[in-house]
Protein backbone atom coordinates (compact mmCIF):
# COMPACT_ATOMS: atom_id res chain seq x y z
CA UNK A 1 0.00 0.00 0.00
CA UNK A 2 1.21 3.52 -0.41
CA UNK A 3 0.21 4.37 3.47
CA UNK A 4 3.55 6.53 4.71
CA UNK A 5 2.58 7.76 8.53
CA UNK A 6 0.02 6.55 10.78
CA UNK A 7 -1.01 8.53 14.06
CA UNK A 8 -2.62 6.14 16.87
CA UNK A 9 -4.62 7.50 19.39
CA UNK A 10 -4.20 7.34 22.96
CA UNK A 11 -7.40 4.98 23.53
CA UNK A 12 -5.18 2.29 21.57
CA UNK A 13 -4.15 -0.76 23.68
CA UNK A 14 -3.07 -3.46 21.47
CA UNK A 15 -1.29 -3.41 17.88
CA UNK A 16 -3.14 -6.56 16.99
CA UNK A 17 -1.53 -9.18 14.72
CA UNK A 18 -0.60 -8.02 11.01
CA UNK A 19 -1.87 -4.48 11.67
CA UNK A 20 0.57 -2.56 9.32
CA UNK A 21 1.89 -6.04 7.53
CA UNK A 22 3.17 -4.90 4.20
CA UNK A 23 2.04 -1.46 4.60
CA UNK A 24 4.88 1.27 2.93
CA UNK A 25 4.88 3.23 6.44
CA UNK A 26 8.11 5.17 7.17
CA UNK A 27 8.22 6.02 10.99
CA UNK A 28 5.29 5.53 13.67
CA UNK A 29 4.68 6.71 17.24
CA UNK A 30 3.38 3.86 19.33
CA UNK A 31 1.19 5.63 22.08
CA UNK A 32 1.74 5.22 25.81
CA UNK A 33 -1.54 3.16 25.96
CA UNK A 34 -0.06 0.21 24.02
CA UNK A 35 1.10 -2.25 25.99
CA UNK A 36 1.25 -5.65 23.78
CA UNK A 37 2.24 -5.79 20.15
CA UNK A 38 1.10 -8.99 18.59
CA UNK A 39 2.48 -11.39 15.99
CA UNK A 40 3.69 -10.25 12.93
CA UNK A 41 2.22 -6.60 13.88
CA UNK A 42 5.18 -4.93 12.01
CA UNK A 43 5.76 -7.51 9.14
CA UNK A 44 7.65 -6.51 5.84
CA UNK A 45 7.24 -3.12 6.88
CA UNK A 46 10.42 -2.72 4.43
CA UNK A 47 10.27 1.14 4.96
CA UNK A 48 10.11 1.69 8.19
CA UNK A 49 12.90 3.67 9.45
CA UNK A 50 12.01 4.75 13.25
CA UNK A 51 9.39 3.40 15.39
CA UNK A 52 9.13 4.71 18.96
CA UNK A 53 7.54 2.19 21.19
CA UNK A 54 5.07 2.86 24.17
CA UNK A 55 6.55 3.69 27.20
CA UNK A 56 4.19 1.05 28.95
CA UNK A 57 5.01 -1.57 26.26
CA UNK A 58 5.36 -5.19 27.92
CA UNK A 59 4.87 -8.04 25.44
CA UNK A 60 6.38 -7.93 21.85
CA UNK A 61 4.99 -11.21 19.90
CA UNK A 62 6.91 -13.56 17.12
CA UNK A 63 7.24 -11.46 14.12
CA UNK A 64 6.55 -8.76 15.15
CA UNK A 65 9.48 -6.97 12.93
CA UNK A 66 9.89 -9.17 10.52
CA UNK A 67 11.81 -8.19 7.73
CA UNK A 68 11.94 -4.65 8.67
CA UNK A 69 14.61 -3.88 6.62
CA UNK A 70 15.26 -0.20 6.95
CA UNK A 71 15.23 -0.08 10.72
CA UNK A 72 18.35 0.80 12.04
CA UNK A 73 17.91 0.66 15.92
CA UNK A 74 15.52 -0.77 18.08
CA UNK A 75 15.10 0.93 21.93
CA UNK A 76 12.54 -0.76 24.32
CA UNK A 77 11.41 0.89 27.43
CA UNK A 78 11.86 -0.21 31.19
CA UNK A 79 8.32 -1.55 30.76
CA UNK A 80 8.98 -4.98 28.80
CA UNK A 81 8.38 -8.07 30.22
CA UNK A 82 8.59 -10.56 27.25
CA UNK A 83 10.65 -10.15 24.12
CA UNK A 84 9.02 -13.24 21.63
CA UNK A 85 10.28 -12.01 18.53
CA UNK A 86 13.66 -12.22 17.08
CA UNK A 87 15.63 -9.69 14.79
CA UNK A 88 17.78 -11.46 12.38
CA UNK A 89 15.37 -10.26 9.26
CA UNK A 90 15.80 -6.55 10.24
CA UNK A 91 18.84 -6.05 7.94
CA UNK A 92 20.39 -2.48 8.87
CA UNK A 93 20.15 -2.96 12.32
CA UNK A 94 22.66 -1.90 14.31
CA UNK A 95 21.51 -1.81 17.61
CA UNK A 96 19.40 -2.92 20.23
CA UNK A 97 18.76 -0.78 23.37
CA UNK A 98 16.73 -1.71 26.63
CA UNK A 99 16.56 2.11 28.78
CA UNK A 100 17.61 1.79 32.15
CA UNK A 101 15.49 0.68 34.63
CA UNK A 102 13.86 -2.70 33.00
CA UNK A 103 14.37 -5.82 35.00
CA UNK A 104 14.19 -8.66 32.43
CA UNK A 105 16.13 -7.26 29.68
CA UNK A 106 19.81 -5.33 29.11
CA UNK A 107 22.02 -4.50 26.43
CA UNK A 108 25.25 -3.56 26.54
CA UNK A 109 27.67 -0.96 24.59
CA UNK A 110 27.40 -2.57 21.40
CA UNK A 111 23.95 -2.44 21.47
CA UNK A 112 23.70 -6.19 21.66
CA UNK A 113 20.56 -7.47 23.56
CA UNK A 114 20.89 -9.99 26.66
CA UNK A 115 18.02 -10.68 29.53
CA UNK A 116 18.63 -8.74 32.36
CA UNK A 117 21.38 -10.58 34.43
CA UNK A 118 23.53 -11.41 31.15
CA UNK A 119 23.55 -14.74 31.33
CA UNK A 120 21.17 -15.07 28.20
CA UNK A 121 22.37 -13.57 24.93
CA UNK A 122 19.16 -12.98 22.81
CA UNK A 123 20.03 -10.99 20.06
CA UNK A 124 23.18 -9.56 17.97
CA UNK A 125 22.23 -6.45 15.53
CA UNK A 126 22.48 -8.13 12.33
CA UNK A 127 24.04 -5.22 10.56
CA UNK A 128 26.82 -4.47 13.13
CA UNK A 129 29.92 -3.45 11.94
CA UNK A 130 32.25 -5.39 14.74
CA UNK A 131 34.55 -8.22 13.48
CA UNK A 132 35.16 -9.26 16.50
CA UNK A 133 32.85 -9.71 19.44
CA UNK A 134 33.68 -11.14 23.42
CA UNK A 135 30.56 -12.46 24.62
CA UNK A 136 29.77 -11.22 28.41
CA UNK A 137 31.58 -13.42 31.26
CA UNK A 138 27.87 -13.68 33.06
CA UNK A 139 26.91 -15.64 29.63
CA UNK A 140 25.36 -19.28 29.73
CA UNK A 141 23.13 -19.89 27.13
CA UNK A 142 23.57 -17.95 23.38
CA UNK A 143 19.90 -18.16 22.10
CA UNK A 144 19.04 -19.00 19.23
CA UNK A 145 19.57 -16.96 15.83
CA UNK A 146 21.38 -15.01 18.41
CA UNK A 147 24.00 -14.02 15.90
CA UNK A 148 22.46 -15.24 12.45
CA UNK A 149 23.18 -13.38 9.19
CA UNK A 150 25.21 -11.03 10.81
CA UNK A 151 27.80 -11.25 7.82
CA UNK A 152 30.47 -8.73 9.30
CA UNK A 153 31.53 -10.83 12.37
CA UNK A 154 35.18 -12.88 12.17
CA UNK A 155 35.43 -13.74 15.64
CA UNK A 156 33.27 -14.61 18.62
CA UNK A 157 35.30 -15.09 22.15
CA UNK A 158 32.82 -17.10 24.51
CA UNK A 159 33.34 -16.98 28.32
CA UNK A 160 33.81 -20.08 30.73
CA UNK A 161 30.52 -20.57 31.72
CA UNK A 162 28.99 -20.29 28.46
CA UNK A 163 27.05 -23.95 29.00
CA UNK A 164 24.90 -24.01 25.74
CA UNK A 165 24.41 -22.41 22.22
CA UNK A 166 21.21 -23.04 20.64
CA UNK A 167 20.30 -24.39 17.24
CA UNK A 168 21.23 -22.14 14.19
CA UNK A 169 22.72 -19.49 16.94
CA UNK A 170 25.26 -18.96 13.88
CA UNK A 171 23.18 -19.38 11.19
CA UNK A 172 24.49 -18.03 7.93
CA UNK A 173 27.57 -15.90 10.04
CA UNK A 174 29.20 -16.19 6.39
CA UNK A 175 32.07 -14.10 7.39
CA UNK A 176 32.74 -15.75 10.85
CA UNK A 177 36.34 -17.38 10.53
CA UNK A 178 37.00 -18.36 14.95
CA UNK A 179 34.37 -18.68 17.36
CA UNK A 180 36.22 -19.96 20.66
CA UNK A 181 34.05 -22.36 22.76
CA UNK A 182 35.35 -22.73 26.59
CA UNK A 183 34.95 -26.21 27.84
CA UNK A 184 31.83 -25.46 29.61
CA UNK A 185 30.08 -25.75 27.08
CA UNK A 186 27.99 -29.22 27.25
CA UNK A 187 25.07 -28.48 24.54
CA UNK A 188 25.88 -27.19 20.51
CA UNK A 189 22.73 -27.30 18.54
CA UNK A 190 19.21 -28.07 19.92
CA UNK A 191 16.45 -29.03 17.27
CA UNK A 192 19.21 -27.06 14.39
CA UNK A 193 22.44 -27.13 13.81
CA UNK A 194 24.50 -24.05 15.56
CA UNK A 195 26.73 -22.94 12.35
CA UNK A 196 24.34 -23.84 9.75
CA UNK A 197 25.55 -22.44 6.46
CA UNK A 198 28.91 -20.46 7.43
CA UNK A 199 30.64 -20.64 4.26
Amino acid sequence: TSLKNVYISNTVHTISYSAFERTSIESIVIPDSVTHILSGAFRYCELLESIKLSDNLNVIENYAFDNCKSLTSLTFPASVTNIICRFMSCSSLTEIIVEEGNTYYASDEYGVLYTKSFDRLYSYPVASVRESYTVNEATETIAKNAFSYNENLKTVILPEGVEKIQGDAFYSCKMLETVVIPTTVTTIGTDTDAFGNCT
